[in-house]
């Protein structure tokens, strides 16, 4: 019966150890999660350690703050995988980005797409810690996109307008590639001379800024 699981040792260190595994996974503090759970630090701990009966309320709140679906904590210790809370649409969204970005750019170089995919993997994950959906962007977003389009404006002119970004912000900002960086190493190892004239250090610097700004231009390459 589930009641003896829930007092049962072995079944306790297994339920203490996968919740564990999640606290890492979701990049949180046992602090954090008995924070988010709404216990006490020892609250948490004493069902971490202990072998006593828990509340239906300390189970939910513990499943919530590891964003596990309800029930989870019973799987768990009936040696089941504890299910994930589905922020459905997150998963969904994200996953036919990527289907859809596979379809349309599958003549890129391989390295670009490994980025892109990786970014991905690192957007879903953030969006996990920080507890949000896809829909929790997507909707503003979209409701912004409207105004735009009814202003006859693109989403970054209402952004600027409205103050919510700085031009500054609005620059896709891509990783340098070798030739840039080997550029930019040269340009500091001559800068760095003691021989350079003043004048001679200021023109060196606007070549370096007139170069940096070409290659800008001409999408970094060298």
């Amino acid at each position: 019966m589930l009641s003896d699981k829930e007092t049962d040792p072995a079944a306790r260190a297994h339920l203490a150890e996968t919740m564990d595994d999640r606290r890492v996974q979701l990049g949180l503090t046992w602090n954090q999660v008995a924070e988010k759970a709404g216990l006490t630090k020892e609250g948490l701990r004493s069902v971490r350690q202990e072998t006593r009966k828990m509340m239906p309320l300390t189970k939910r709140g513990i499943e919530d703050a590891l964003r596990w679906a309800a029930g989870s904590i019973d799987l768990v210790l009936a040696g089941n995988v504890p299910q994930v809370a589905v922020r459905a649409r997150t998963s969904l969204l994200l996953s036919s980005s990527a289907v859809a970005t596979a379809e349309h750019h599958d003549s890129r170089p391989t390295l670009e797409r490994s980025t892109e995919e990786s970014v991905q993997r690192w957007f879903t994950a953030e969006l996990e810690r920080r507890g949000l959906t896809a829909v929790d962007i997507i909707g503003p977003l979209d409701t912004l996109r409207a105004i735009a389009d009814h202003n006859g404006q693109t989403l970054a002119e209402v952004l600027l307008e409205s103050g919510l970004t700085a031009p500054g912000e609005l620059i896709i900002r891509r990783p340098e590639s070798e030739a840039v960086k080997n550029f930019r190493a040269e340009y500091e190892r001559l800068a760095a001379s003691p021989h350079l004239s003043k004048t001679d250090r200021k023109a060196l610097q606007k070549l370096y800024e007139e170069a940096l700004e070409n290659l800008g231009k001409s999408g970094g390459d060298a």
